[in-house]
C-alpha cells in the first residue's frame, strides 16, 4: 500500500480506467446521471453533477454501451470531492463484485465500433 501524508492507500483491487454511464439513486429516491472513472472488482469510481453524502448507500444502474444491459449494485459512498464544478466519487460494492476486465473489453470494442462511424 502506498501512503503519501496523512493518506493511506487502501484499494486491494486494481482498477481499470472506462468511461461507462450510470445512473445512481441516494437514500432519499434522487435520480442523478453519472459516468464511471474507473472499475474494480470491489468498487467504482463515478463523475457527476452533484456531491454523494459519505457512507451514504446508493443504488447503481451501470449501462453497458454494447447492448444496453444494464447492472445494478448497491454501494457505500466512501469519499466524495467537489473538482471544478463537478463532483468525483469512490463507491464500494456492497455484498457483490464486478468483472472489470470483461466491461472494460466490451466497452472499449464498442467504441472502437462506433467512434470512427
Amino acid at each position: 500500500m502506498e501512503e503519501t501524508g496523512d493518506f493511506q492507500e487502501k484499494r486491494v483491487f486494481k482498477r481499470f480506467p472506462v468511461h461507462i454511464p450510470l445512473t445512481c439513486c441516494d437514500n432519499f429516491g434522487n435520480l442523478g446521471y453519472a459516468e464511471t472513472q474507473d472499475i474494480s472488482m470491489g468498487g467504482v469510481g463515478i463523475t457527476l453533477n452533484r456531491g454523494l453524502p459519505t457512507g451514504s448507500i446508493v443504488e447503481i444502474f451501470l449501462q453497458i454501451p454494447d447492448n444496453g444491459q444494464k447492472i445494478y449494485r448497491k454501494a457505500t459512498v466512501i469519499w466524495s470531492l467537489n473538482v471544478t464544478g463537478k463532483y468525483r466519487a469512490g463507491l464500494k460494492l456492497k455484498d457483490s463484485i464486478l468483472n472489470p476486465i470483461a466491461l472494460a473489453l466490451r466497452t472499449v470494442n464498442y467504441q472502437r465500433r462506433y467512434s470512427s462511424t
